[in-house]
């Protein structure tokens, strides 16, 4: 036999085939899936002197499911969701249910998932993991524990807003009281603020019919108590130089008008008088209007010519 055929490179096995002793073609067995067989071989006792006499299997992170693979560069890196654990694996597994696998961004790197359970991918708050993926808790749900396949609807009078509301596919790690003046109906991420002239003492309200009638005229603060569903009223009358037509309402009075405490609606400023502040709540010698004028009603400055808050004196008359 000639010794020169151990050298020569058209004798070597084929890439993709290995040959073991013996072999008469130089691809007698085909590389089986989960492995390569390249040619020459970099792998031997001595490198490159001949093809494969053995399958080389494509290492834990990745996987083939294909046969005749050439080089270790052709066995595919462990998908999303999935992770590879054996030397010569042919087909990914889904991660265990509560963790999540992710594919390594980096095509060149062998360090993606190897176990069911990788280190510091169990599933967290705000988010459920199945199938090996990891999703946000939808509108309306929220997720206070580690390791989740599910999430939990936001009870009725609890909202479940997300920690981060600025990123989009954060989810809620908890619910959180409804609060006060407000209502939160069942799985919802924020509460509803009662209508204006409404209140409700209580924290956990989960419906508008909670929202009750308040008196005109009367603003209020609602403080904790012991009992963390029901906060405590604490009325107050409208100010001074304010008016209050709903139940914290709160305006200022406006120029021309005067508004003593307690006051739901504006009152006009009388006739013979003007009231230039926008916070009035009486008028006194000081607010007079100017002699040779009269004041209608209403009036905003001391010497109106409007002809509807004032006018000048008309001849033949002496205004003062």
């Amino acid at each position: 036999m000639d010794s020169s055929m151990f050298t020569d490179t058209n004798y070597f096995c084929s890439a993709g085939f290995y040959c073991q002793l013996g072999a008469e073609t130089v691809n007698p067995a085909q590389c089986p899936a989960g492995f390569y067989c390249p040619s020459p071989d970099p792998e031997l006792t001595v490198p490159n002197s001949s093809g494969t006499s053995r399958p080389r299997p494509c290492p834990p992170g990745t996987y083939s499911g294909s046969l005749e693979l050439a080089n270790l560069a052709d066995c595919l890196p462990c998908e999303d969701k999935q992770y590879c654990p054996d030397y010569g694996t042919t087909q990914p597994t889904y991660c265990a249910e509560g963790w999540y696998c992710e594919k390594d961004s980096d095509p060149t790197n062998d360090k993606n998932e190897v176990t069911p359970m990788p280190s510091g991918k169990l599933c967290p708050v705000g988010s459920f993991c199945t199938g090996g993926g990891i999703t946000a808790c939808g509108v309306g749900m929220y997720q206070d524990r580690e390791g989740q396949t599910s999430c939990v609807s936001c009870p009725a009078g609890y909202q479940c807003p997300p920690a981060d509301v600025s990123v989009s596919n954060e989810g809620a790690s908890s619910k959180k009281i409804c609060g006060n003046n407000q209502y939160c109906p069942a799985g919802i991420n924020a509460a509803t603020v009662c209508d204006t002239g409404k209140y409700t003492q209580r924290q956990t309200a989960s419906e508008e019919a909670h929202c009750l009638d308040g008196p005109p005229g009367w603003t209020f603060t609602c403080d904790a108590t012991s009992d963390p569903d029901i906060c405590e009223l604490n009325w107050t009358q409208c100010p001074d130089g304010q008016f209050c037509a709903g139940l914290n309402a709160i305006e200022d009075c406006g120029a021309g008008y005067i508004c003593p405490a307690g006051t739901p609606f504006r009152i006009p400023c009388p006739a013979g008088y003007y009231c230039s502040s926008p916070t009035m709540h009486e008028v006194t010698a000081a607010d007079e209007c100017d002699q040779g004028h009269v004041c209608m009603g209403q009036a905003q400055i001391s010497n109106p010519v409007d002809g509807v808050t004032g006018k000048a004196c008309p001849p033949g008359y002496f205004c003062e």
